[in-house]
């Protein structure tokens, strides 16, 4: 069974400052809102959602997470918006976020600074992404959450309907700093819920 591959990121050079007012990648998806994260299934070629190979983009590497910090079916997380930033091609602006509540499994040490992947991120697709430091058992590093259209049924807070496209397709991928632990992702349809 094939991997997701909706991640999207790929490597960019370009400048870091605010957004100068661009129309939001997401109507829907607001700076200033909170927001639930139930994670609803794997998104990966086979599964009970329409898959689109590659996602028109990117993968970030070739290695599962394999749930070893509890981003599973199952899974609630929160965020809440912390502001605005432009794509990488400066076409629309990305909601900021950060993380309020992750599985036990993550010990999050707050907003991460990491300049990569900050580059990763606003190359890609993204309409929403929080990047977080934490430590995963033995592993420190960052973790970026970024949040993909899937073009499903009622928009990015539609909800998800086997058979059909998902409405919004999480992208977990982890960063490690720590010798010896690598880089994995893994793609999931969620529910989004601005609360």
């Amino acid at each position: 069974m094939r991997r997701g591959l909706a991640c999207g990121f790929v490597f960019a050079l370009g400048w870091f400052g605010s957004s100068c007012g661009l129309h939001p990648c997401q109507d829907a998806a607001g700076s200033d809102a909170s927001y639930t994260v139930d994670v609803v299934a794997p998104y990966v070629e086979g599964g009970a959602y329409t898959f689109v190979p590659n996602g028109g983009s990117y993968s970030a590497t070739t290695q599962s997470c394999s749930s070893t910090d509890g981003v599973v079916a199952g899974a609630s997380l929160q965020f809440k918006g912390t502001g605005t930033m432009s794509d990488q091609a400066k076409t629309c602006d990305m909601v900021t976020a950060q993380a309020l509540s992750l599985p036990a499994a993550i010990a999050a040490n707050g907003p991460s600074t990491n300049a990569d992947a900050l580059r990763q991120i606003r190359g890609s697709s993204a309409f929403m992404y929080a990047l977080e430091d934490a430590t995963v058992g033995a592993c420190s590093g960052t973790i970026v959450f970024g949040f993909f259209s899937g073009g499903g049924p009622g928009g990015i807070l539609g909800t998800p309907m086997p058979g059909k496209f998902p409405p919004t397709i999480l992208c977990r991928l982890f960063l490690p700093l720590t010798d010896g632990c690598q880089p994995c992702d893994d793609n999931f349809v969620v529910q989004l819920k601005k609360v």
